[in-house]
């Protein structure tokens, strides 16, 4: 991901492919769910409707 950021940051390109994943088998689920639950922008999604 940074490498294609620095891609496009340097104008080497207008626009790059990139893939993450994350890895939530570290912890147990109900952690895990209140990773999730807590990553939100609450302000931007709430005003908007967006989920």
């Amino acid at each position: 991901m940074l490498a294609g950021a620095m891609a496009v940051a340097s104008g080497y390109a207008d626009a790059v492919l990139v893939m993450g994943w994350e890895r939530m088998d570290e912890v147990d689920t109900r952690t895990g769910n209140f990773y999730i639950s807590t990553a939100a922008c609450k302000d931007f999604e709430t005003r908007l409707g967006r989920i």
